[in-house]
């Protein structure tokens, strides 16, 4: 007999509660902007492939949807309540 994949999540979410580990820390970082308000405020330097002179700090919350590896870049989709973004992670020697 084989279990859900529910039932599956619930138990490794338990497991972390026993270990004193909240699984789901929504505290634990103070996010500043939703994706969509990220894209609405880079709108334009996104699509002109710009850089953003004012290296302004952006915290963002969500899930973690999906993982591309290749090579020395990574890829991932970050999922929230307003949208989904695309995330690029540059690995440095």
């Amino acid at each position: 007999m084989s279990r859900s994949e529910a039932e599956v999540r619930c138990q490794k979410a338990e497991e972390l509660r026993q270990s004193g580990i909240n699984p789901y820390p929504s505290l634990s970082v103070a996010r500043t902007h939703t994706t969509q308000a990220m894209l609405a405020i880079f709108h334009d330097r996104l699509e002109n492939g710009t850089n953003d002179p004012d290296k302004k700090e952006i915290k963002l919350t969500g899930r973690i949807v999906s993982k591309r590896d290749s090579g020395n870049l990574v890829f991932m989709d970050l999922r929230d309540e307003s949208g989904k973004i695309q995330l690029k992670i540059e690995k440095k020697s």
